[in-house]
């Protein structure tokens, strides 16, 4: 039954109700309770984890892939499952990136998780480093100082390394490349030598 019906309470109005309103529920601010926070935080974990698989899916079912993404959100993590999974499927792989102390890592992380035989990982420049020094080009590579720094590892250690990989017949079916910098058209087709098949990453 409506109040306003019966003849012997006065109408309500509209200031009425606001003042029984506010006397009922003021106004308050919302604090978050540290389970909510807690949930949200699992929440994101979750959707990270699944954009993450969706990542390496694709990885997967295509050739050439470019992942991006701010730190934290896990790149460096796909890289290395995405290796795993690409070496236990028969695959050859060769992971580098251009930071040594995450290259040495990465070389822990994998001998740990018993593929490195199929995998060959670390800093690319430390990578063909080694491959230069095994092959007749090895007395081509000038030290460090005696040319410009961006001359040594911006283009020689790429072209002697391409010639060596290519005299020690050195051949990989997939390439993963974790950038932090910009990486020229001209360093790519010399890291990347895949045989038949091969397929290539950056992240």
């Amino acid at each position: 039954m409506h109040l306003a019906s019966r003849p012997i309470y006065p109408r309500p109005v509209l200031e009425r109700c606001k003042r029984m309103l506010s006397f009922l529920r003021p106004n308050f601010d919302r604090v978050a309770m540290a389970s909510t926070n807690s949930w949200d935080t699992e929440r994101r974990i979750k959707s990270l984890t699944e954009e993450q698989y969706e990542v390496l899916d694709s990885v997967a079912d295509n050739h050439i892939c470019i992942v991006k993404g701010p730190a934290g959100t896990g790149k460096t993590n796909i890289a290395i499952e995405a290796a795993r999974r690409l070496s236990l499927s028969g695959s050859r792989v060769v992971l580098v990136c251009f930071n040594r102390h995450l290259g040495a890592w990465l070389r822990r992380c994998l001998d740990g998780a018993g593929t490195c035989s199929a995998i060959v990982c670390g800093h690319i420049h430390g990578l063909l480093r080694e491959r230069i020094a095994k092959s007749t080009f090895a007395g081509d590579l000038p030290a460090s100082g005696e040319i410009e720094d961006d001359e040594l590892y911006g283009r020689l250690y790429y072209d002697l390394g391409a010639l060596a990989i290519e005299e020690l017949n050195e051949r990989f079916d997939a390439v993963i490349i974790g950038l932090k910098r910009r990486i020229s058209g001209a360093e790519l087709p010399i890291s990347y030598k895949p045989g038949h098949g091969g397929r290539k990453t950056r992240g």
